[in-house]
């Protein structure tokens, strides 16, 4: 199916940066568009492992007196 919301819409989407008019358009059309509702999810899958990935690395005490 080809739909009019792109990638960039989805990950707007699943980080939460969509106004309300465009993210409840979204919602209702989730419910029955499989290819967008499965790439949400491979959005909301990748989004987590980064976010797992990514740990916090305190800088040395030498580069944070800078």
């Amino acid at each position: 199916m080809i739909c009019k919301f792109d990638d960039k819409i989805l990950h707007l989407y699943v980080d939460g940066e969509l106004d309300d008019e465009k993210k409840i358009r979204l919602t209702e059309h989730l419910r029955f568009c499989d290819d967008c509702s499965a790439r949400v999810r491979e959005i909301e899958s990748l989004k987590n492992v980064l976010s797992k990935a990514c740990l916090t690395v305190r800088a040395p005490l030498y580069l944070r007196s800078k």
